[in-house]
């Protein structure tokens, strides 16, 4: 297993913003997308339906 040390300063998600889903979307999707951008070969994490898209 590679593990990947996130750099500072370019990094794939833009923080400061407020972005709004659905009421029923799991917290896991946040996280399966933030395991899929620091290269984490993962499907599914915990209740995940699948990755949030626009960060």
């Amino acid at each position: 297993m590679i593990c990947r040390r996130p750099a500072r300063g370019g990094g794939a998600h833009r923080p400061g913003r407020h972005i709004r889903y659905a009421n029923e979307t799991p917290l896991a999707n946040l996280w399966l997308r933030m395991l899929n951008s620091v290269g984490a070969p993962v499907d599914r994490f915990g209740d995940s339906t699948g990755r949030l898209n626009d960060l």
